[in-house]
């Protein structure tokens, strides 16, 4: 049954799409979830020198409600993208479209879903995951900090554990379906031992969730989580929680604007050398090139 959108609406539907990709099978496209992740991607096409056009899925393509619900996918832009790569797989061509989307929670709630192989994934949880290396919070310290007196490598020592720690409180939360989420001031759980960002993430899950079992199901999943990963994997770490942790344990306060602003800084410090070897990197240049 063909998608229909409302008369103002001049996104493409996923007919018209299909369509468009037929006629020209030589369009090799990206879309993402949202207008930063088109920025980062096309900032990293056109640096590799590929010729490809990146879209915003809310700027292109029009993706029904029950194009999700009926595939069980979340809704968002996340789940759009999903929606429209099993929409158009095996009707176009195997190299039109890409679709790249952040991992979330999948390297530990698993969805049971068998994804096209136009979908790639982050290899962390998120874009502004790939920040996490020495060279790249090196250059932040010293472009937009303005210090000398800390390295890349110890700033990464320094907030990996609180970060970790943090993605499994949000993991143990969602796992209980309970609606729930985390409290806005997570920063009321941190402190500093030793310049170490410290998480008391036992307080933190009783601050978020209202009913005692809940507090105890959390508690007890984020104690395995702990047990069963540890707290060394970079994987583990909710892109957008790595602003906010470096805002506190450098102690910026203001200094150089909300989270947000923090972190589009922190991506702009990124280079090709940090991404290349990534492979979700790889699998895009070999897609966006591909014959």
């Amino acid at each position: 049954m063909p998608t229909l959108r409302e008369p103002d609406d001049d996104r493409r539907t996923i007919e018209e799409l299909i369509t468009l990709y037929s006629i020209e099978p030589g369009l090799r496209d990206v879309i993402v979830e949202g207008r930063m992740d088109k920025a980062f991607i096309s900032w990293y096409v056109r640096e590799h020198d590929i010729e490809s056009t990146v879209y915003a899925i809310d700027d292109l393509a029009y993706v029904p409600a029950e194009v999700l619900e009926s595939r069980g996918i979340e809704m968002g832009n996340r789940g759009r993208v999903l929606g429209l790569a099993f929409e158009v797989n095996g009707k176009i061509g195997p190299h039109s479209l890409t679709f790249t989307v952040d991992s979330d929670f999948r390297f530990l709630i698993a969805d049971g879903m068998t994804y096209p192989d136009s979908v790639l994934f982050t290899d962390f949880s998120s874009i502004e995951g790939y920040v996490l290396n020495p060279r790249t919070l090196e250059k932040f310290l010293r472009l937009v900090v303005g210090t000398t007196e800390e390295s890349g490598d110890t700033l990464l020592k320094r907030i990996q554990s609180a970060l970790v720690e943090l993605y499994f409180v949000r993991v143990s939360i969602k796992r209980l379906n309970s609606g729930d989420g985390l409290v806005d001031n997570v920063e009321r759980c941190l402190s500093l031992k030793d310049h170490v960002a410290t998480l008391d993430a036992v307080e933190l899950i009783k601050r978020s969730l209202r009913e005692r079992d809940l507090k105890e199901l959390a508690l007890t999943s984020y104690s395995e989580l702990v047990s069963t990963h540890g707290k060394s994997t970079l994987e583990h770490i909710r892109g957008h929680d790595i602003a906010r942790i470096i805002i506190f344990t450098l102690r910026l306060g203001k200094k150089l604007g909300p989270a947000e602003a923090v972190e589009k800084s922190l991506v702009g410090c990124l280079e090709l050398v940090d991404l290349d070897h990534h492979q979700m990197f790889i699998r895009l240049r070999e897609r966006l090139t591909a014959a």
